[in-house]
Protein backbone atom coordinates (compact mmCIF):
# COMPACT_ATOMS: atom_id res chain seq x y z
CA UNK A 1 0.00 0.00 0.00
CA UNK A 2 1.12 3.56 -0.71
CA UNK A 3 0.99 4.88 2.88
CA UNK A 4 1.66 8.44 1.77
CA UNK A 5 -1.49 8.24 -0.37
CA UNK A 6 -3.45 6.98 2.64
CA UNK A 7 -2.11 9.81 4.80
CA UNK A 8 -3.29 12.37 2.27
CA UNK A 9 -6.73 10.81 2.20
CA UNK A 10 -7.29 10.50 5.93
CA UNK A 11 -4.85 11.41 8.69
CA UNK A 12 -6.15 9.59 11.75
CA UNK A 13 -3.78 11.31 14.14
CA UNK A 14 -5.19 14.76 13.38
CA UNK A 15 -8.88 13.87 13.34
CA UNK A 16 -11.01 15.41 16.08
CA UNK A 17 -14.76 15.09 16.42
CA UNK A 18 -16.68 18.31 15.84
CA UNK A 19 -19.17 19.25 18.57
CA UNK A 20 -22.58 18.77 16.97
CA UNK A 21 -23.77 21.94 18.69
CA UNK A 22 -21.41 23.79 16.38
CA UNK A 23 -22.96 22.31 13.25
CA UNK A 24 -25.96 24.11 11.75
CA UNK A 25 -27.75 22.80 8.67
CA UNK A 26 -29.72 25.22 6.55
CA UNK A 27 -30.64 23.23 3.50
CA UNK A 28 -34.14 22.30 2.33
CA UNK A 29 -33.14 18.78 1.29
CA UNK A 30 -31.44 17.81 4.56
CA UNK A 31 -33.86 19.73 6.80
CA UNK A 32 -36.71 17.70 5.34
CA UNK A 33 -35.08 14.47 6.48
CA UNK A 34 -34.02 15.87 9.86
CA UNK A 35 -37.64 16.77 10.56
CA UNK A 36 -38.84 13.43 9.18
CA UNK A 37 -36.57 11.58 11.60
CA UNK A 38 -37.67 13.73 14.54
CA UNK A 39 -41.41 13.70 13.83
CA UNK A 40 -41.94 10.27 12.29
CA UNK A 41 -39.04 7.85 12.59
CA UNK A 42 -38.14 8.33 16.27
CA UNK A 43 -41.78 8.11 17.48
CA UNK A 44 -42.37 5.04 15.30
CA UNK A 45 -39.26 3.34 16.68
CA UNK A 46 -40.45 4.09 20.22
CA UNK A 47 -43.72 2.29 19.50
CA UNK A 48 -41.78 -0.65 18.06
CA UNK A 49 -39.69 -0.90 21.25
CA UNK A 50 -42.92 -1.06 23.24
CA UNK A 51 -44.42 -3.62 20.82
CA UNK A 52 -47.20 -1.23 19.80
CA UNK A 53 -46.95 -1.66 16.01
CA UNK A 54 -50.00 -3.61 14.75
CA UNK A 55 -49.19 -6.96 13.12
CA UNK A 56 -45.42 -6.50 13.65
CA UNK A 57 -43.40 -9.21 15.44
CA UNK A 58 -42.88 -8.38 19.10
CA UNK A 59 -39.31 -7.53 20.04
CA UNK A 60 -39.70 -7.86 23.80
CA UNK A 61 -37.10 -5.11 24.26
CA UNK A 62 -38.89 -2.95 26.84
CA UNK A 63 -40.50 -5.97 28.46
CA UNK A 64 -37.06 -7.46 29.05
CA UNK A 65 -35.92 -4.31 30.85
CA UNK A 66 -39.04 -4.44 33.00
CA UNK A 67 -38.39 -8.11 33.84
CA UNK A 68 -34.76 -7.32 34.64
CA UNK A 69 -35.83 -4.47 36.93
CA UNK A 70 -38.07 -6.88 38.84
CA UNK A 71 -35.21 -9.38 39.09
CA UNK A 72 -32.82 -6.69 40.39
CA UNK A 73 -35.35 -5.64 43.01
CA UNK A 74 -35.83 -9.27 44.07
CA UNK A 75 -32.06 -9.77 44.37
CA UNK A 76 -31.80 -6.68 46.59
CA UNK A 77 -34.55 -8.12 48.79
CA UNK A 78 -32.72 -11.43 49.05
CA UNK A 79 -35.40 -13.35 47.16
CA UNK A 80 -34.47 -16.48 45.20
CA UNK A 81 -34.84 -16.29 41.43
CA UNK A 82 -35.54 -19.00 38.82
CA UNK A 83 -32.92 -19.67 36.14
CA UNK A 84 -33.45 -20.15 32.43
CA UNK A 85 -31.17 -20.97 29.43
CA UNK A 86 -28.64 -18.40 28.17
CA UNK A 87 -27.28 -20.42 25.24
CA UNK A 88 -29.53 -19.32 22.37
CA UNK A 89 -29.44 -16.56 19.76
CA UNK A 90 -33.20 -16.04 19.88
CA UNK A 91 -35.71 -16.89 22.59
CA UNK A 92 -39.08 -17.47 20.93
CA UNK A 93 -40.69 -20.38 22.75
CA UNK A 94 -44.29 -19.33 23.28
CA UNK A 95 -44.60 -21.86 26.08
CA UNK A 96 -41.59 -20.52 27.99
CA UNK A 97 -42.00 -19.06 31.44
CA UNK A 98 -43.29 -15.50 31.18
CA UNK A 99 -40.57 -14.38 33.59
CA UNK A 100 -37.85 -15.44 31.14
CA UNK A 101 -36.03 -13.30 28.55
CA UNK A 102 -37.74 -13.08 25.16
CA UNK A 103 -36.36 -12.06 21.76
CA UNK A 104 -32.91 -11.83 20.20
CA UNK A 105 -29.75 -11.93 22.28
CA UNK A 106 -28.83 -8.42 21.07
CA UNK A 107 -32.27 -6.90 21.78
CA UNK A 108 -31.21 -4.49 24.57
CA UNK A 109 -29.12 -2.46 22.14
CA UNK A 110 -32.22 -1.28 20.27
CA UNK A 111 -33.24 0.89 23.21
CA UNK A 112 -29.74 2.32 23.54
CA UNK A 113 -29.62 3.13 19.83
CA UNK A 114 -32.98 4.87 20.12
CA UNK A 115 -31.75 7.06 22.99
CA UNK A 116 -28.62 7.87 21.03
CA UNK A 117 -30.80 8.99 18.12
CA UNK A 118 -32.91 11.07 20.50
CA UNK A 119 -29.76 12.77 21.76
CA UNK A 120 -28.65 13.62 18.24
CA UNK A 121 -32.11 14.99 17.48
CA UNK A 122 -32.37 17.05 20.66
CA UNK A 123 -28.96 18.63 20.33
CA UNK A 124 -30.19 21.15 17.74
CA UNK A 125 -33.96 20.53 17.80
CA UNK A 126 -35.00 20.64 21.46
CA UNK A 127 -38.36 19.09 22.34
CA UNK A 128 -39.71 18.82 25.91
CA UNK A 129 -41.97 15.86 25.17
CA UNK A 130 -39.22 13.87 23.48
CA UNK A 131 -36.83 14.46 26.37
CA UNK A 132 -39.52 13.45 28.88
CA UNK A 133 -40.10 10.23 26.94
CA UNK A 134 -36.37 9.47 26.84
CA UNK A 135 -36.05 10.23 30.57
CA UNK A 136 -38.70 7.62 31.28
CA UNK A 137 -36.72 5.05 29.29
CA UNK A 138 -33.52 6.01 31.11
CA UNK A 139 -35.24 5.53 34.47
CA UNK A 140 -36.23 2.03 33.34
CA UNK A 141 -32.69 1.22 32.19
CA UNK A 142 -31.20 2.32 35.50
CA UNK A 143 -33.74 0.29 37.47
CA UNK A 144 -32.56 -2.82 35.58
CA UNK A 145 -28.87 -2.32 36.45
CA UNK A 146 -27.23 -4.49 39.10
CA UNK A 147 -25.55 -2.71 42.00
CA UNK A 148 -22.09 -3.57 40.65
CA UNK A 149 -22.91 -1.80 37.37
CA UNK A 150 -23.60 -4.84 35.20
CA UNK A 151 -26.46 -4.59 32.72
CA UNK A 152 -27.57 -7.24 30.26
CA UNK A 153 -31.20 -8.22 30.62
CA UNK A 154 -30.64 -11.76 29.27
CA UNK A 155 -28.26 -12.71 32.06
CA UNK A 156 -29.96 -10.67 34.78
CA UNK A 157 -33.30 -12.35 34.01
CA UNK A 158 -32.18 -15.85 33.06
CA UNK A 159 -28.98 -16.74 34.91
CA UNK A 160 -26.60 -14.33 36.63
CA UNK A 161 -24.11 -17.14 37.33
CA UNK A 162 -23.21 -17.19 33.61
CA UNK A 163 -22.21 -13.51 33.36
CA UNK A 164 -19.06 -12.99 31.20
CA UNK A 165 -18.74 -16.72 30.44
CA UNK A 166 -19.33 -16.53 26.67
CA UNK A 167 -17.71 -13.41 25.28
CA UNK A 168 -17.37 -15.02 21.84
CA UNK A 169 -21.07 -15.47 21.11
CA UNK A 170 -23.01 -13.27 23.52
CA UNK A 171 -23.34 -9.50 23.47
CA UNK A 172 -22.60 -8.19 26.97
CA UNK A 173 -19.74 -5.92 25.89
CA UNK A 174 -21.64 -4.97 22.73
CA UNK A 175 -24.53 -3.81 24.93
CA UNK A 176 -22.09 -1.76 26.97
CA UNK A 177 -20.80 -0.08 23.82
CA UNK A 178 -24.20 1.06 22.62
CA UNK A 179 -25.26 2.03 26.14
CA UNK A 180 -22.13 4.19 26.31
CA UNK A 181 -22.84 5.92 23.01
CA UNK A 182 -26.41 6.58 24.17
CA UNK A 183 -25.26 8.01 27.50
CA UNK A 184 -22.73 10.32 25.84
CA UNK A 185 -25.15 11.46 23.13
CA UNK A 186 -27.87 12.22 25.65
CA UNK A 187 -25.51 14.00 28.03
CA UNK A 188 -24.10 16.16 25.23
CA UNK A 189 -27.62 17.12 24.15
CA UNK A 190 -29.28 17.71 27.51
CA UNK A 191 -26.60 17.92 30.19
CA UNK A 192 -28.42 15.12 32.04
CA UNK A 193 -25.97 12.61 33.55
CA UNK A 194 -28.19 9.82 34.88
CA UNK A 195 -27.55 7.46 31.99
CA UNK A 196 -23.91 8.54 31.69
CA UNK A 197 -23.38 7.77 35.39
CA UNK A 198 -24.91 4.32 34.85
CA UNK A 199 -22.54 3.83 31.91
CA UNK A 200 -19.56 4.73 34.08
CA UNK A 201 -20.60 2.16 36.70
CA UNK A 202 -20.71 -0.51 33.98
CA UNK A 203 -17.39 0.70 32.56
CA UNK A 204 -15.77 0.57 36.00
CA UNK A 205 -16.91 -3.04 36.36
CA UNK A 206 -15.45 -3.92 32.96
CA UNK A 207 -12.14 -2.22 33.80
CA UNK A 208 -11.97 -4.11 37.11
CA UNK A 209 -12.91 -7.43 35.48
CA UNK A 210 -10.65 -7.51 32.42
CA UNK A 211 -6.94 -6.83 32.03
CA UNK A 212 -3.43 -8.20 32.22
CA UNK A 213 -3.76 -8.89 35.95
CA UNK A 214 -7.42 -9.89 35.87
CA UNK A 215 -9.70 -11.94 33.60
CA UNK A 216 -8.38 -12.40 30.07
CA UNK A 217 -10.69 -11.74 27.17
CA UNK A 218 -12.05 -9.33 24.58
CA UNK A 219 -15.41 -8.65 22.91
CA UNK A 220 -16.99 -11.10 20.48
CA UNK A 221 -19.10 -8.39 18.85
CA UNK A 222 -16.93 -5.30 18.88
CA UNK A 223 -17.86 -1.71 19.77
CA UNK A 224 -16.78 -1.60 23.43
CA UNK A 225 -13.28 -0.59 22.30
CA UNK A 226 -14.51 2.50 20.49
CA UNK A 227 -17.05 3.30 23.22
CA UNK A 228 -14.40 3.18 25.94
CA UNK A 229 -12.30 5.70 24.01
CA UNK A 230 -15.36 7.94 23.67
CA UNK A 231 -15.98 7.61 27.41
CA UNK A 232 -12.35 8.47 28.11
CA UNK A 233 -12.70 11.62 26.01
CA UNK A 234 -15.92 12.51 27.83
CA UNK A 235 -14.77 11.85 31.41
CA UNK A 236 -10.97 12.09 31.22
CA UNK A 237 -10.62 8.77 33.09
CA UNK A 238 -7.44 7.12 31.82
CA UNK A 239 -8.50 3.60 32.80
CA UNK A 240 -11.18 3.62 30.10
CA UNK A 241 -8.58 4.25 27.41
CA UNK A 242 -6.26 1.62 28.86
CA UNK A 243 -8.99 -1.03 28.89
CA UNK A 244 -9.88 -0.20 25.28
CA UNK A 245 -6.21 -0.60 24.38
CA UNK A 246 -6.07 -3.89 26.31
CA UNK A 247 -8.97 -5.30 24.27
CA UNK A 248 -7.09 -4.45 21.07
CA UNK A 249 -3.69 -5.66 22.28
CA UNK A 250 -5.05 -8.96 23.64
CA UNK A 251 -7.01 -9.81 20.51
CA UNK A 252 -5.53 -12.49 18.26
CA UNK A 253 -2.90 -13.74 20.70
CA UNK A 254 -2.36 -17.50 20.89
CA UNK A 255 -3.62 -19.64 22.44
CA UNK A 256 -6.87 -18.06 21.31
CA UNK A 257 -8.97 -16.83 24.22
CA UNK A 258 -12.13 -18.15 22.55
CA UNK A 259 -10.59 -21.65 22.55
CA UNK A 260 -9.85 -21.37 26.26
CA UNK A 261 -13.25 -19.87 27.06
CA UNK A 262 -15.20 -22.75 25.52
CA UNK A 263 -12.74 -25.54 26.28
CA UNK A 264 -12.01 -26.11 22.60
CA UNK A 265 -9.20 -28.56 21.79
CA UNK A 266 -7.67 -27.44 18.51
CA UNK A 267 -5.87 -30.69 17.61
CA UNK A 268 -5.14 -29.55 14.08
CA UNK A 269 -8.58 -28.01 13.59
CA UNK A 270 -8.35 -25.19 11.06
CA UNK A 271 -10.83 -22.82 12.72
CA UNK A 272 -8.95 -19.56 13.02
CA UNK A 273 -11.62 -16.98 13.79
CA UNK A 274 -11.45 -14.90 10.62
CA UNK A 275 -15.19 -14.31 11.08
CA UNK A 276 -14.47 -12.68 14.46
CA UNK A 277 -11.31 -10.82 13.31
CA UNK A 278 -9.28 -12.79 15.88
CA UNK A 279 -7.14 -14.74 13.41
CA UNK A 280 -4.13 -12.54 14.22
CA UNK A 281 -3.36 -9.44 16.32
CA UNK A 282 -4.91 -6.22 14.98
CA UNK A 283 -1.48 -4.61 14.42
CA UNK A 284 -0.71 -7.46 11.99
CA UNK A 285 -4.00 -7.32 10.08
CA UNK A 286 -3.99 -5.90 6.58
CA UNK A 287 -7.25 -7.22 5.12
CA UNK A 288 -10.91 -6.76 6.02
CA UNK A 289 -12.30 -10.21 6.77
CA UNK A 290 -15.30 -11.83 8.44
CA UNK A 291 -18.43 -10.16 9.82
CA UNK A 292 -18.38 -6.71 8.24
CA UNK A 293 -20.23 -4.84 10.99
CA UNK A 294 -18.03 -6.30 13.72
CA UNK A 295 -14.99 -5.63 11.57
CA UNK A 296 -15.69 -1.94 11.05
CA UNK A 297 -16.44 -1.50 14.76
CA UNK A 298 -13.03 -3.04 15.45
CA UNK A 299 -11.25 -0.91 12.86
CA UNK A 300 -12.88 2.23 14.28
CA UNK A 301 -11.61 1.36 17.74
CA UNK A 302 -8.16 0.68 16.33
CA UNK A 303 -8.12 4.07 14.63
CA UNK A 304 -9.20 5.88 17.79
CA UNK A 305 -6.62 4.10 19.94
CA UNK A 306 -3.95 4.75 17.30
CA UNK A 307 -4.72 8.44 17.64
CA UNK A 308 -4.97 8.61 21.43
CA UNK A 309 -1.96 6.36 22.15
CA UNK A 310 0.12 7.58 19.20
CA UNK A 311 0.67 4.03 17.95
CA UNK A 312 2.40 4.01 14.56
CA UNK A 313 1.93 0.22 14.24
CA UNK A 314 -1.81 0.42 14.76
CA UNK A 315 -2.01 3.47 12.50
CA UNK A 316 -0.25 1.56 9.72
CA UNK A 317 -2.60 -1.41 10.12
CA UNK A 318 -5.62 0.90 9.86
CA UNK A 319 -4.24 2.33 6.64
CA UNK A 320 -3.74 -1.11 5.10
CA UNK A 321 -7.22 -2.27 6.07
CA UNK A 322 -8.76 0.95 4.75
CA UNK A 323 -6.95 0.47 1.45
CA UNK A 324 -8.18 -3.14 1.27
CA UNK A 325 -11.80 -2.14 1.90
CA UNK A 326 -11.75 0.83 -0.48
CA UNK A 327 -9.88 -0.73 -3.39
CA UNK A 328 -10.74 -4.43 -3.16
CA UNK A 329 -13.59 -5.41 -0.85
CA UNK A 330 -15.94 -2.57 -1.77
CA UNK A 331 -15.52 -3.35 -5.46
CA UNK A 332 -16.06 -7.05 -4.80
CA UNK A 333 -19.14 -6.31 -2.69
CA UNK A 334 -20.73 -4.44 -5.57
CA UNK A 335 -20.42 -7.56 -7.67
CA UNK A 336 -21.20 -10.24 -5.09
CA UNK A 337 -23.26 -9.39 -2.07
CA UNK A 338 -22.78 -12.19 0.45
CA UNK A 339 -25.40 -12.50 3.20
CA UNK A 340 -25.45 -15.05 6.00
CA UNK A 341 -28.45 -14.89 8.34
CA UNK A 342 -28.78 -11.11 7.90
CA UNK A 343 -25.03 -10.61 8.42
CA UNK A 344 -22.86 -9.10 5.70
CA UNK A 345 -19.49 -10.83 5.39
CA UNK A 346 -16.19 -9.54 4.00
CA UNK A 347 -15.17 -12.08 1.32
Amino acid sequence: MDESKFSRQIDLKNIRQIDLKNIKINDDFWNHYIQLVKNEVIPYQYKALYDEIPDAPKSGCIENFKKAAKAVKAVKNGESQPTFPVDKWEYTDENADERAFKGWVFQDSDLYKWIKAVGYSLINNYNDNLQATADKCIDLICSAQLENGYLDTLYIINDRSKIFTNLKDRHELYYFGHMTQAGISYYNATGEKKLLDAVCRFADLICDTFGENAKKGYPGHKIAESALVDLYNTTGKEKYLQTAKYFIDERGKKPYFYDIERGFERNGNSEDYHYNQVHKPPVMQDEAVGHAVRGVYLYTGMAQISRECKSDELYSACGKIWDNIENKKTVHYRRNRCECRRRIIFV
